[in-house]
């Protein structure tokens, strides 16, 4: 596994040529970067930024901005209550199934 750093992003599409004349697929682990999804057609990728209540904020998915968004800059955290927590986590679940609907058609 190897951590991408911006300045190596150039490298990306020969990685994803190699693969498909190889019949292999790159999963980008953690890459949540939303207009470099466009340029980098990976066979699947994964973020916990989604993980919204983990770190203590909600999120949603911009329909015109095509774009998560903040609802809140002010971290959660400790404001809700457990009760609440499934609801807010079955929020950010419906906002990332919108996001990937999205994905699969645009990116």
């Amino acid at each position: 596994m190897h951590e991408w750093r911006r300045k190596e992003y150039e490298y990306i599409p020969w990685f994803l040529r190699e693969a498909k004349k190889n019949n292999c697929k790159i999963h980008a682990l953690g890459f949540a970067a939303g207009k470099n999804l466009k340029r980098y057609h990976f066979f699947s990728v994964d973020s916990s930024t989604w993980q919204t209540f983990r770190f203590g904020q909600l999120q949603y998915f911009n329909k015109k901005t095509k774009q998560v968004e903040r609802i809140s800059k002010k971290p959660l955290g400790s404001r809700i209550k457990i009760a609440k927590r499934n609801e807010v986590e079955e929020l950010n679940f419906k906002a990332w199934k919108e996001f990937q609907k999205y994905a699969e058609v645009n990116l």
